[in-house]
Protein backbone atom coordinates (compact mmCIF):
# COMPACT_ATOMS: atom_id res chain seq x y z
CA UNK A 1 0.00 0.00 0.00
CA UNK A 2 1.59 3.59 -0.97
CA UNK A 3 0.48 6.24 1.03
CA UNK A 4 0.37 10.02 -0.67
CA UNK A 5 1.03 12.39 2.70
CA UNK A 6 0.90 15.51 0.51
CA UNK A 7 2.97 18.12 -1.40
CA UNK A 8 6.68 18.48 -0.06
CA UNK A 9 7.30 22.70 1.21
CA UNK A 10 10.32 23.20 -0.16
CA UNK A 11 10.89 21.74 -3.77
CA UNK A 12 7.11 20.46 -4.14
CA UNK A 13 7.65 17.06 -4.50
CA UNK A 14 4.92 13.80 -3.70
CA UNK A 15 6.55 12.06 -0.54
CA UNK A 16 5.38 8.22 -1.26
CA UNK A 17 5.45 5.95 1.37
CA UNK A 18 5.21 2.13 1.62
CA UNK A 19 3.55 1.82 4.31
CA UNK A 20 2.11 3.51 7.57
CA UNK A 21 5.26 3.23 10.11
CA UNK A 22 7.63 5.23 7.04
CA UNK A 23 4.54 7.70 6.99
CA UNK A 24 4.48 8.14 10.85
CA UNK A 25 8.95 8.19 10.60
CA UNK A 26 8.31 10.92 7.92
CA UNK A 27 6.19 13.00 10.56
CA UNK A 28 8.01 12.66 13.33
CA UNK A 29 11.30 13.58 11.92
CA UNK A 30 10.07 16.51 9.96
CA UNK A 31 11.65 19.22 12.34
CA UNK A 32 9.82 22.03 10.83
CA UNK A 33 6.41 20.77 11.60
CA UNK A 34 4.59 22.57 13.97
CA UNK A 35 1.22 22.93 14.93
CA UNK A 36 -0.33 24.25 10.89
CA UNK A 37 -3.92 24.59 10.32
CA UNK A 38 -3.03 23.87 6.69
CA UNK A 39 -0.46 22.71 4.56
CA UNK A 40 -0.45 26.23 3.09
CA UNK A 41 0.59 27.57 6.27
CA UNK A 42 3.48 24.90 6.86
CA UNK A 43 4.68 26.25 3.13
CA UNK A 44 4.45 29.96 3.99
CA UNK A 45 6.59 29.31 7.38
CA UNK A 46 9.06 27.33 5.22
CA UNK A 47 9.23 29.04 2.58
CA UNK A 48 9.96 32.13 4.92
CA UNK A 49 12.77 30.61 6.85
CA UNK A 50 14.19 29.27 3.25
CA UNK A 51 14.38 33.01 2.57
CA UNK A 52 15.94 34.05 5.70
CA UNK A 53 18.48 31.72 5.50
CA UNK A 54 19.56 32.39 2.14
CA UNK A 55 19.77 36.30 3.24
CA UNK A 56 21.88 35.37 6.13
CA UNK A 57 24.06 33.13 3.94
CA UNK A 58 24.97 36.20 1.47
CA UNK A 59 25.48 38.31 4.48
CA UNK A 60 27.77 36.13 6.56
CA UNK A 61 30.23 35.71 2.84
CA UNK A 62 29.76 39.35 2.88
CA UNK A 63 31.30 39.68 5.99
CA UNK A 64 33.67 36.93 5.68
CA UNK A 65 35.14 37.85 1.97
CA UNK A 66 37.06 40.55 1.53
CA UNK A 67 35.53 43.29 -0.95
CA UNK A 68 38.19 41.85 -3.62
CA UNK A 69 37.38 38.25 -3.09
CA UNK A 70 33.80 38.74 -3.46
CA UNK A 71 34.05 40.43 -6.48
CA UNK A 72 36.67 37.58 -7.80
CA UNK A 73 33.77 34.85 -6.66
CA UNK A 74 31.15 36.95 -8.44
CA UNK A 75 33.11 37.40 -11.56
CA UNK A 76 33.66 33.38 -11.46
CA UNK A 77 30.05 32.73 -10.34
CA UNK A 78 28.83 34.81 -13.28
CA UNK A 79 31.36 33.13 -15.72
CA UNK A 80 29.91 29.48 -15.24
CA UNK A 81 26.82 28.24 -17.28
CA UNK A 82 23.44 28.89 -15.87
CA UNK A 83 22.08 25.67 -13.97
CA UNK A 84 25.99 25.14 -12.48
CA UNK A 85 26.44 23.17 -9.18
CA UNK A 86 29.39 25.29 -8.14
CA UNK A 87 29.82 28.20 -6.61
CA UNK A 88 33.25 30.12 -6.05
CA UNK A 89 32.93 30.93 -2.56
CA UNK A 90 34.37 28.23 -1.96
CA UNK A 91 37.73 29.11 -3.36
CA UNK A 92 37.76 31.24 -0.56
CA UNK A 93 36.24 30.29 2.70
CA UNK A 94 34.13 26.84 3.70
CA UNK A 95 31.05 28.06 2.38
CA UNK A 96 29.11 25.15 4.05
CA UNK A 97 30.06 26.63 7.16
CA UNK A 98 28.31 30.00 6.47
CA UNK A 99 25.46 28.27 5.55
CA UNK A 100 25.76 25.92 8.68
CA UNK A 101 25.47 29.14 10.13
CA UNK A 102 23.12 30.76 8.90
CA UNK A 103 21.36 27.68 9.35
CA UNK A 104 21.46 27.87 12.90
CA UNK A 105 20.74 31.47 13.10
CA UNK A 106 17.88 31.48 11.93
CA UNK A 107 16.72 27.96 12.88
CA UNK A 108 17.66 28.64 16.24
CA UNK A 109 19.07 24.77 16.19
CA UNK A 110 22.35 23.03 14.53
CA UNK A 111 21.69 20.97 11.78
CA UNK A 112 20.98 17.44 11.15
CA UNK A 113 23.84 17.03 8.69
CA UNK A 114 25.17 13.14 9.74
CA UNK A 115 22.87 10.70 9.65
CA UNK A 116 22.70 7.70 11.87
CA UNK A 117 22.38 4.97 10.00
CA UNK A 118 19.02 2.98 10.10
CA UNK A 119 17.59 5.38 12.58
CA UNK A 120 14.76 6.67 10.16
CA UNK A 121 14.00 9.65 12.23
CA UNK A 122 17.68 10.85 12.18
CA UNK A 123 17.45 10.04 8.70
CA UNK A 124 15.04 12.11 7.49
CA UNK A 125 15.72 14.87 9.80
CA UNK A 126 19.08 15.05 7.86
CA UNK A 127 17.26 15.04 4.80
CA UNK A 128 15.35 17.90 5.48
CA UNK A 129 18.05 20.25 6.49
CA UNK A 130 19.82 19.57 3.69
CA UNK A 131 17.11 20.40 1.59
CA UNK A 132 16.69 23.70 3.66
CA UNK A 133 20.62 24.04 2.77
CA UNK A 134 19.76 23.38 -0.83
CA UNK A 135 16.85 25.88 -1.20
CA UNK A 136 18.69 28.71 0.70
CA UNK A 137 21.57 28.10 -1.93
CA UNK A 138 19.00 28.02 -5.07
CA UNK A 139 17.56 31.24 -4.08
CA UNK A 140 21.15 32.74 -3.08
CA UNK A 141 23.01 32.28 -6.33
CA UNK A 142 22.00 34.79 -8.24
CA UNK A 143 23.10 37.02 -5.63
CA UNK A 144 26.72 35.55 -5.36
CA UNK A 145 27.10 36.51 -9.32
CA UNK A 146 26.43 40.36 -8.34
CA UNK A 147 29.70 42.17 -7.59
CA UNK A 148 29.84 44.61 -4.77
CA UNK A 149 30.68 47.96 -4.89
CA UNK A 150 30.83 49.05 -1.52
CA UNK A 151 33.58 47.94 1.24
CA UNK A 152 32.13 45.61 3.80
CA UNK A 153 33.63 46.30 7.42
CA UNK A 154 36.43 44.12 8.11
Amino acid sequence: MKLYVGEHPVQGDWYVFDGEEERENYRLARPYAGPFATEADATAYLNDKVRMISNRFVTVLRHWLTADEWNEMASRNAAEPDGASVCHSHDFCDANMAMHEAFTEVMGREPFLLDDGDDPVRVAQHDADIEMFNAAWEQAKPRLKSRIVWKVKQ
